[in-house]
């Protein structure tokens, strides 16, 4: 059912943007493929030794299309095309607002690709792949492609 299938990409990419933010190491390693995984951990080590914080928060998701879809082997993968309204802002150890405002809504512009071993019992798709869609785009979420 591809109305289920992208209510539930919808609520993942929320869920990970907001994780990766925050720093949860735990809840990511839950949603992404090993490569995406090492390229958001990789990512948060480095902020975590500038010392910043960072908080993102999803306001609105204001697209979700499928744009591709495909089987190889027995992987089968579903390529999204997200547009959403988000508030970002990154600050230094002391509090100071290095990036972003808490406040300013600003547009997020990505495709994710999902992926699910159709053999597996795991009933979960993992993100496989991020990429920012269009010139300009918000580049706080690291792509892994």
């Amino acid at each position: 059912d591809i109305h289920f299938f992208l209510n539930a990409a919808q609520d993942a990419f929320a869920m990970v943007v907001e994780s990766f933010a925050a720093g949860d190491r735990e809840t990511l390693r839950d949603l992404l493929g090993d490569s995406v995984y090492n390229a958001f951990d990789a990512a948060i080590g480095e902020r975590e030794k500038r010392g910043e914080k960072h908080e993102t928060q999803i306001r609105a998701i204001r697209r979700a299309e499928v744009v591709e879809a495909g089987l190889q082997g027995r992987t089968t993968t579903v390529t999204v095309r997200f547009t959403a309204e988000e508030t970002s802002v990154t600050r230094d150890s002391g509090g100071t607002i290095l990036e972003g405002h808490p406040e300013k809504i600003s547009l997020m512009h990505d495709i994710w690709v999902f992926s699910r071993d159709i053999r597996s019992r795991d009933p979960r798709w993992l993100v496989s792949a991020t990429r920012g869609d269009f010139e300009g785009d918000n580049t706080l979420i690291p792509d892994s492609v």
